[in-house]
């Protein structure tokens, strides 16, 4: 049985080329992730199926949240037209927030059909994760649709990437929202520095100060949009940092 492959956005180039590597192993439909429906959804898990997406765009980033909350289990890979060279922060930040939202893996170009196969079946070939198998609806519910802490003056969406202070819109970066809306999926508990850089996968040789720095600009914004709302972010010296309840 010839592996399945869903691409969501992906041009018929490489679609074409995807569908003639390896004697045809690769069998790829294209499709918009809506459209899928429950019982596709089920198909897909049961059988050899990959999701490649082209998240050029900042809106299909988290297209990976959007399919586990469906229940697909399988990986979810991206491609992107952002270069492997870019050292900006706006384009390793993407990266991040695309694993976040449960993506297994983003390619940047430029690369080739052979290189997307080759991870593709390297993914495939991994044991599915447990919690990805059993507990779809139990990880919607853990995250991810809107987050609201700071007795109510802080709300985040993860969909669109929205932060609300008072009511007013503030704009963050990827890797601000990142961090913050990491801590405050857990309003009250504490993040030491080093938990933060591990869970949300900073590259090596990220220090501590990435954090302080992030989390400060968070807080002089907060501070711009509302008086007193910087203090949602409260400091716990000699540890990290927590959201406020």
């Amino acid at each position: 049985m010839s592996t399945q492959i869903i691409a969501v956005g992906v041009s018929s180039v490489l679609r074409d080329a995807l569908g003639d590597y390896n004697e045809h192993m690769f069998d790829v439909t294209p499709r918009h992730i809506e459209d899928l429906n429950a019982a596709e959804i089920r198909s897909a898990n049961r059988r050899s199926t990959a999701v490649l997406v082209n998240a050029s765009s900042g809106k299909m980033l988290d297209a990976p949240r959007e399919l586990r909350m469906r229940g697909f289990c399988g990986p979810v890979l991206g491609i992107t037209d952002m270069p492997r060279d870019s050292v900006e922060d706006e384009h390793v930040d993407a990266e991040r927030f695309f694993l976040l939202c449960g993506g297994d893996r983003l390619i940047r170009s430029p690369f080739t059909a052979r290189l997307v196969a080759y991870v593709i079946e390297s993914l495939l070939r991994r044991p599915m994760h447990e919690s990805r198998e059993k507990q779809p609806a139990e990880r919607a519910e853990q995250g991810i649709d809107e987050i609201v802490f700071g007795k109510g003056r802080v709300r985040m969406q993860l969909e669109t990437r929205q932060c609300l202070v008072d009511g007013k819109a503030v704009r963050l970066r990827s890797s601000e929202f990142m961090i913050l809306f990491h801590i405050a999926r857990r309003p009250g508990v504490a993040f030491s520095r080093k938990k933060l850089l591990e869970e949300l996968d900073f590259e090596v040789g990220t220090c501590d100060r990435a954090i302080d720095m992030r989390l400060g600009r968070c807080r002089v914004k907060f501070r711009k949009a509302a008086t007193g709302a910087d203090k949602v972010i409260e400091t716990i010296y000699g540890l990290g940092y927590r959201a406020q309840a």
